[in-house]
C-alpha cells in the first residue's frame, strides 16, 4: 500500500488536467481547471467532470472532421466526457471506441457512466485481465493485484487496481463472515435441537403426572356410581377406541398433520419463554439453507 501510494503521487504529477478531472471524477471528487485557450476538448472536460453543462462544447467538437486519425471520439476521456454530456448522441461513438479498446477501457467508461456495457473482448495484459475480473465481479486474489503492480502506467490502471483492492478486501471479510455466519447456524440448529428435546421430555413428564394425579379421582367417582355410569362407560369405551385408532392412523400416515401437532405442541412451550416458533422455525430453515 506505501508503494502504491507514492506510485499515485508520482504520476498525479505527471498527469495531466484532463487525467486528473476523469481520475477524481471517478473517485466522486472534482478537479477544477482552465481550460487552454482554444482547446474545446479541454472545454469539455473542464465542464462535464465538474457535472456542468457542456452541450456548446460538445456541439463544436461534433462539428470538427477527423484529422489524421486524430479525433475526440478515439480518446478515451473526451469520449467519456462526450457521453457524460450526451449519451444518446454519443452511442455510436461510444460502441465504436470500446469494441476497438480492452477490458480496462470498459470498466472505465462503465464506472462513469454508471452503465453496464458488455462487449467480447480480449484481455492483452494483467490490468486488462483484472479489469475483466471487476466487471464480472469475480473473485479477486492477491496474485491478480501483485501481478498488475508493475504495469501501471497511467491513473486509470491505478485506478483499476485500487477498485481491485477495495473488493478483494470486501470479498475476503465476506468470506471471513460467511464462516462466522456458518459456525453460528450449526450452532443455532443444536441448540433449537436440545430446546425441542427438553421441552418434549418436559411434556411427557406433564402428562404422565397429570394422568397419576386425576386417575384417583375418575376411579372413585366411577366405583361410586358404576350402576349409572357403566351403559355410558361401555359406550364411550367405543367410541374412545374408535376415535383414538382413526387418530393414531391419520397422525402416523400424514406428514402434515405430525407437522401441524408438533407445531402446536412447540408453539405453546416456546411462548412461555417470550419467543415466536414460527419465526424462530423459519429463520432456522433459513440459516439451514446457506
Amino acid at each position: 500500500m506505501v508503494h502504491l501510494e507514492q506510485l499515485e503521487r508520482s504520476i498525479l504529477n505527471k498527469s495531466s488536467d484532463r487525467e486528473l478531472a476523469l481520475y477524481r471524477f471517478l473517485e466522486g471528487k472534482v478537479h477544477s481547471f482552465v481550460p487552454k485557450p482554444n482547446d474545446p476538448e479541454d472545454e469539455l472536460c473542464s465542464k462535464a467532470f465538474a457535472s456542468e453543462d457542456a452541450a456548446i462544447e460538445l456541439s463544436k467538437l461534433q462539428k470538427i472532421k477527423p484529422f489524421k486519425g486524430f479525433h475526440y471520439s478515439n480518446n478515451l476521456i473526451t469520449q467519456i466526457a462526450a457521453a457524460m454530456v450526451s449519451e444518446e448522441s454519443e452511442s455510436s461513438n461510444v460502441a465504436s471506441y470500446l469494441r476497438a479498446h480492452s477490458f480496462r477501457d470498459l470498466y472505465v467508461f462503465n464506472h462513469a457512466l454508471s452503465k453496464a456495457f458488455q462487449f467480447d473482448l480480449m484481455a492483452n495484459n494483467s490490468i486488462d485481465r483484472l479489469a475483466q475480473k471487476l466487471i464480472g465481479k469475480d473473485k479477486i486474489n492477491q496474485e491478480d493485484i501483485g501481478n498488475c503492480i508493475t504495469e501501471i502506467k497511467d491513473l486509470f490502471d491505478l485506478f483499476i487496481v485500487k477498485q481491485a483492492i477495495a473488493l478483494s478486501y470486501l470479498q475476503h471479510n465476506q468470506s471471513e463472515n460467511l464462516n462466522t455466519y456458518k459456525q453460528l447456524s450449526v450452532i443455532h440448529r443444536q441448540l433449537i435441537s436440545r430446546i425441542n428435546l427438553f421441552f418434549a421430555i418436559l411434556g411427557g413428564l406433564l402428562f404422565c403426572w397429570l394422568l397419576t394425579f386425576i386417575t384417583p379421582y375418575i376411579v372413585t367417582y366411577a366405583t361410586k356410581n358404576w350402576d349409572e355410569l357403566e351403559p355410558l362407560a361401555y359406550l364411550l369405551d367405543k367410541a374412545l377406541l374408535l376415535i383414538s385408532f382413526l387418530g393414531f392412523y391419520k397422525f402416523i400416515n400424514s406428514d402434515k398433520a405430525k407437522t401441524t401437532a408438533i407445531r402446536h405442541f412447540y408453539s405453546v412451550c416456546y411462548r412461555l419463554l417470550g419467543v415466536k416458533y414460527d419465526e424462530l422455525t423459519s429463520l432456522n430453515n433459513e440459516l439451514q439453507d446457506k
